[in-house]
């Protein structure tokens, strides 16, 4: 009877904190959206109307329009309480980690051929490089994201404990609790070795381009408010992406705070920045008068300070709001055994 009473309860505990942290992804997906589709609707409206083709602003507003297409789906899928939601979470991680800092570093150097080396610039358009930077943008991301996400095993098979009446009972429940665990805890492994790899995947293509963007950025003729702010908030994700990888080697359960609060940071900063440099783009281009008035007002000080002051608090709230033991539990674990990308 006790046995009975301590399982019920630690199951409708279980499963309270299940549906609270299920509302919490909805909302992430709600907010991620409200802050981000506006920007990239903009920038989308900016790069038609804009007197030339636009490719790379094009391709970026697509791109960002993809991401925030599926996370309204995962949205409907977190609110159906349907499994497969941890794929496209997965699928969104990986997808916004790879090709933002991709599509940044072409975007600036674009915009750096064309200050420093006004004689080259029109070689972009004669061997179609922008439209091959923006095609390797996908043909990295998507493969790499789809493949990720794939790889989760989100159907489980529940295993239905006895009633433990005679020794017989005894004996089953105990095999079959063992075997579980121990699929369990092979399956734990090998994924904390998965979100490893993805570290040191995502680290290894982005911090070279960044890297480039902020020598580009220290070496131009004017200080670029917005490039060197875009390589400092980038340089600060990887730097958690690499303390997240060894977080997951030394098994420390607040890496899912790590990677919560990375998956929001990038959700929500990336598309304010790329929305800013672009639109400095357009002002500079169409509206060449008021272009010093940026300078005058501080507007790039103000857009790169608003980055930090929506993305990191959000994603600080968000991440910390998790309750890191309960997820760890193994009684999460034999109901979905995808729960530490959660």
């Amino acid at each position: 009877m006790s046995y009975n009473i301590t399982d019920n309860v630690e199951h409708n505990e279980t499963h309270c904190q299940g549906q609270a942290f299920m509302v919490f992804i909805g909302l992430s997906d709600f907010f991620s959206v409200i802050v981000g589709q506006p920007l990239i609707a903009k920038l989308l409206w900016t790069a038609i109307h804009s007197k030339r083709v636009d490719v790379l602003n094009i391709n970026l507003a697509f791109y960002h329009n993809f991401q925030y297409l599926l996370t309204v789906i995962h949205s409907f899928m977190v609110i159906s309480k349907a499994r497969q939601h941890i794929q496209i979470m997965m699928f969104l991680f990986v997808y916004v980690l790879i090709g933002g800092p991709m599509m940044l570093f072409f975007i600036c150097l674009e915009r750096y051929i064309a200050v420093v080396h006004p004689t080259f610039y029109p070689l972009l358009r004669t061997y179609r490089c922008r439209e091959a930077c923006a095609l390797s943008v996908w043909l990295l991301s998507l493969p790499t994201a789809v493949v990720k996400a794939t790889s989760l095993d989100v159907n489980p098979q529940h295993v239905q404990r006895s009633s433990k009446e005679d020794s017989a009972d005894n004996m089953s429940y105990n095999i079959t609790d063992n075997v579980e665990h121990n699929e369990t805890h092979c399956q734990g492994q090998a994924f904390m070795v998965f979100i490893g790899l993805n570290d040191f995947f995502s680290v290894i293509v982005g911090q070279p381009l960044i890297a480039k963007l902020l020598w580009t950025a220290i070496h131009s003729k004017r200080v670029d408010v917005l490039n060197i702010n875009l390589a400092f908030y980038h340089n600060f994700q990887y730097l958690l992406t690499v303390i997240h990888s060894f977080m997951v080697i030394s098994k420390a359960r607040q890496h899912i705070q790590m990677m919560m609060f990375l998956y929001v940071y990038v959700l929500i900063g990336g598309p304010m920045m790329l929305f800013f440099i672009c639109l400095e783009r357009y002002i500079a281009v169409v509206y060449p008068t008021v272009y010093p008035l940026l300078r005058t007002y501080r507007c790039r000080e103000a857009c790169a300070l608003s980055v930090w002051l929506v993305s990191l608090p959000t994603a600080v709230v968000k991440a910390t709001s998790l309750d890191v033991n309960r997820l760890m539990k193994i009684t999460v674990m034999t109901q979905c055994r995808c729960a530490f990308c959660l």
